[in-house]
């Protein structure tokens, strides 16, 4: 998700909304109750840093860490 204008703390509010959001409901696929799991990564940056393509590499290697430390 790009949020773009938005600072760090915007960012965390709009990640705790979700989070409270998916706490909050049952999801049911064939009747079977499935368990949601989200995992969050803020790449924050000037825009004279970063292009839009490494912030999402950056992005991307850093889910792979933490799907890996979740495995």
């Amino acid at each position: 998700m790009l949020l773009p204008g938005v600072d760090e703390e915007g960012a965390k509010n709009v990640v705790e909304k979700i989070k409270n959001t998916l706490r909050a409901e049952d999801f049911i696929y064939r009747g079977k109750t499935l368990n949601v799991k989200i995992n969050v990564v803020a790449i924050t940056y000037r825009e004279e840093d970063l292009h839009l393509e490494q912030m999402l590499q950056e992005g991307d290697l850093e889910l792979f860490k933490i799907k890996q430390q979740t495995a």
